[in-house]
């Protein structure tokens, strides 16, 4: 992304029959093509503090044969020579994105994306779920995704970055966002609007939509 080569450990999570695959295949080290789902997870600490994760949940993975370079990190751990990272993501924009510029003059804009999923639980009941990711676009990207107003139906196809740091009071936080390479506006289907479950971006002005996202809670990593 931006033209920057970089390396992402990113995380991923198994559940259910996929985390007993998982555990019997997987070593480190092991080639695997992973395909797998962006969800947001919410949870109260022990004093009562929100949190939330957007987490990546593995649905189906492959172990690739072959002779694949490999590269071993400062940890002795090992990783792929040409590893593959490539995110698609499909939902509307929750607020007018904000276009600004880096001290060097690149255009970059930030904006946030609700993804909205549908699926039947464990009791038979549907559940309606809608996650809130962050994405950030860079020089031409970002201009043409600045010029689009909230609501928009989008298609964002790049990466995932995984990001860390240590906050005020000596925690060390992580949190997972996505760097757009391409972008394209769903058209509605003929003679309709295109469909959307996601009523801020129908009922909420640019400024209430932006107080919302602030005020979800805060990303950190997960204590299980």
């Amino acid at each position: 992304m931006n033209g920057r080569k970089i390396t992402n450990y990113i995380p991923l999570t198994f559940i259910g029959g996929a985390a007993k695959s998982a555990a019997e295949r997987l070593t480190p080290g092991t080639a695997v093509s992973v395909q797998a789902t962006v969800r947001q997870e919410k949870w109260t600490t022990a004093d009562g503090q929100k949190r939330s994760k957007v987490r990546v949940q593995a649905l189906r993975h492959e172990v690739l044969t072959g002779d694949f370079a490999t590269i071993a990190d400062k940890n002795g751990g090992l990783r792929l020579a040409e590893g593959v990272n490539s995110a698609q993501l499909g939902g509307n924009l929750v607020a007018t994105p904000e276009f600004r510029y880096t001290p060097s003059g690149d255009p970059v804009t930030d904006f946030a994306l609700a993804l909205n999923e549908k699926f039947t639980n464990r009791q038979g009941e549907v559940v309606e779920r809608t996650s809130f990711v962050n994405i950030t676009a860079w020089k031409e990207i970002a201009q043409q995704v600045a010029a689009l107003p909230k609501g928009t139906p989008l298609t964002v196809i790049g990466a995932t970055v995984s990001e860390s740091w240590t906050d005020k009071d000596g925690n060390k936080r992580s949190s997972l966002k996505f760097e757009a390479a391409q972008i394209f506006v769903v058209q509605p289907p003929q003679g309709g609007r295109p469909a959307s479950s996601v009523p801020v971006n129908d009922t909420l002005s640019d400024a209430d939509a932006k107080a919302f996202i602030d005020s979800l809670p805060e990303e950190e990593d997960m204590p299980f």
